[in-house]
């Protein structure tokens, strides 16, 4: 009876440190996607800094289009101006 429960003792303990292992392993694996995760979330929150840089530097870039057309327009005025003060 003794050695009955020696045995079924080392096979429980043997047991329990497989599935103890194989917990292990699921919880590198888990911390193994947190990690993946927290780095997408990271890219992401650069990627919506960068999407929201390039949406400032395009009302820069119209602003200055619209100023360029500005002061052409002037350019012409003023060159139609002295072309008619010529004539």
């Amino acid at each position: 009876m003794k050695k009955k429960m020696e045995r079924a003792t080392k096979n429980l303990v043997a047991f329990l440190g497989g599935e103890a292992q194989s917990v292990r392993k699921d919880i590198v694996a888990i911390k193994g996607q947190l990690v993946i995760l927290s780095g997408m979330s990271v890219a992401q929150q650069k990627l919506q800094g960068l999407e929201e840089a390039l949406q400032k530097i395009n009302q820069v870039q119209m602003e200055f289009d619209k100023r360029i057309r500005l002061l052409q327009e002037k350019l012409f005025s003023s060159k139609s101006s002295l072309a008619s003060l010529k004539s």
